[in-house]
């Protein structure tokens, strides 16, 4: 059977943990890829991992230096259209086409994305300097593909300035030696042995990654931190036991191939006029919007139907049983207490993922927290408390047709 691009993937994953075991970089699987391997011990169809900045000028140096033509690198130090601080690991002699951002990259082609563990300075002062370069390079590149206009107000039109500035820079220097500049500078930023890290938009603490434990996806062994479902809770939510991964399907605007190159392909589209592809672009984007603001309304509304139902349904179920439940959590008998409450922890990890408390009876709310903090779980049950409504931190009342209290 030939390779197929989940294979071509997985080829990838492997030739870089190879090289990263023999530098002793630490290369820990990430985002969905983390989570298909730990929960269900497969590949995720869009394969990341992550590595420290302090890593990263090694890890290039490496994957260079081992000299494979199948492997090589892109990032913001090789294109200056590059979109973020992260890298990709690719095999010239496959394709992955997007039409809705190929033109960013140099090398559309199946890839491993590779993020970067940033350590986010405690001086305020570096912080807003490095949020202020990269934010900045992130919206001009965005520009390369929206072609948006320009932000009005005093704040934008500082921005606008800003953006000024940064573009003249870049045309005195070219948009690759620029984008290479900035990249290291961030790099070196974000290199340090700060308290708190950020792994594309995730806010995690650098403590997760001192210890580390292996998991198997077909017989190779994979890095992910020691503390493996509080890090898979981090970035794939709090119902992540139930959670799917994003699967990827082609359709008319996207493909893999694996039997021919970008550099094929490239020619067969040089056609393609990209004025008229950005004016049908910010009409499709203008036209989503309207959408996405309105399926947000009606979505909403529907999660909070939804917790409606939800707490009458546990009300029912958990109210005859109320003193057992408190009976169990006096004696702190924890183990019975999490199968008793599964269903309610169960909703209250789905709900928190949509931003939203459910408590029915503060006491049995209490009980399913102690549950969690007992599992190592203590932060997660505070922000699960954080955002139950004042107006449900009081026993659930139901009143009948005639507006009278049946409870």
């Amino acid at each position: 059977m030939g390779a197929t691009w989940t294979s071509k993937q997985f080829e990838i994953l492997c030739k870089l943990n190879n090289i990263c075991q023999a530098q002793g970089i630490n290369l820990y699987l990430f985002g969905d890829t983390a989570l298909a391997a730990y929960r269900d011990k497969t590949l995720s169809d869009n394969v990341s991992v992550c590595i420290d900045a302090a890593d990263v000028s090694r890890f290039i140096n490496a994957v260079e230096d081992s000299l494979d033509e199948h492997l090589l690198l892109e990032g913001m130090h090789n294109n200056g259209r590059y979109p973020k601080l992260s890298l990709r690991a690719y095999d010239p002699e496959t394709i992955d086409f997007n039409v809705a951002n190929y033109l960013l990259y140099d090398n559309n082609c199946i890839h491993v994305d590779v993020e970067i563990i940033k350590h986010i300075p405690s001086s305020k002062i570096k912080r807003t300097a490095l949020d202020l370069d990269y934010g900045l390079y992130k919206d001009s590149r965005k520009e390369l593909l929206a072609k948006s206009k320009k932000a009005s107000g005093k704040k934008a039109l500082v921005k606008n300035l800003l953006m000024k500035r940064m573009h003249n820079k870049e045309a005195k220097c070219g948009a690759d030696t620029f984008a290479k500049e900035m990249f290291f500078k961030l790099i070196n930023g974000y290199a340090s042995d700060e308290k708190k890290v950020e792994i594309d938009k995730f806010k995690l603490s650098s403590s997760m990654f001192k210890k580390t434990t292996t998991v198997e996806i077909d017989g190779v062994s994979f890095l992910i931190p020691q503390k493996s479902e509080q890090y898979i809770q981090k970035v794939s939510g709090f119902n992540w036991i139930n959670a799917e991964t994003k699967a990827y399907s082609e359709d008319d605007s996207k493909f893999r191939e694996v039997e021919f190159s970008w550099a094929q392909y490239k020619g067969r589209i040089e056609g393609i006029l990209p004025d008229e592809y950005f004016d049908l672009l910010k009409k499709s984007n203008s036209l989503g919007a309207k959408h996405q603001k309105y399926h947000k309304k009606i979505t909403d509304y529907y999660k909070i139907l939804k917790r409606t139902d939800v707490r009458i349904k546990l009300w029912k179920k958990y109210s005859p049983i109320r003193d057992e439940i408190i009976e169990l959590l006096g004696a702190g008998k924890y183990e019975e207490l999490e199968t008793v409450l599964s269903d309610y922890i169960d909703a209250l990890r789905e709900f928190a993922d949509m931003k939203l408390g459910l408590s029915f009876d503060p006491d049995i709310f209490m009980a399913a927290k102690q549950v969690l903090v007992n599992k190592g779980e203590s932060e997660a049950a505070d922000y699960m408390e954080s955002l139950i409504p004042q107006a449900h931190k009081k026993p659930l009342r139901i009143k009948n047709y005639k507006g009278e209290y049946i409870n």
